[in-house]
């Protein structure tokens, strides 16, 4: 922790767009098995870019198969060809705030894996 304030606004702002850092010039304990990690006036924030596989659908002859979806990215939008095997009943259920949301379960297979979706 700084107590500088001139240190304070560049992370607060990565916190807020949930950036990776690295952070170096820092001071570490260990207490109760937690670790405590101090930064201090020289310590060094930097964003990290993460490098993420990417492979464009768009340019294949085929569609991807339902294995290849571990290796996509968070929030990226994928087309693939499976065949839906079971579909569950509406479930109804309520936030904390009280709204309605319908839960659905299906299960979609094609010929590498299966897996639940629930819309």
């Amino acid at each position: 922790m700084s107590f500088n304030p001139d240190r304070k606004p560049h992370p607060e702002k990565l916190q807020k767009g949930q950036t990776t850092i690295r952070l170096s010039n820092i001071r570490s304990s260990l207490k109760d098995a937690v670790e405590i990690i101090t930064i201090q006036n020289n310590t060094n924030v930097q964003p990290v870019v993460l490098q993420f596989g990417y492979k464009d659908v768009s340019t294949t002859s085929s569609l991807p198969s339902l294995e290849f979806l571990q290796d996509v990215s968070l929030e990226q939008l994928v087309e693939v060809k499976a065949n839906v095997t079971n579909i569950a009943a509406e479930k109804t259920q309520y936030t904390r705030y009280g709204y309605a949301l319908l839960k659905q379960k299906v299960i979609l297979v094609d010929h590498t894996t299966s897996f639940i979706l629930v819309l």
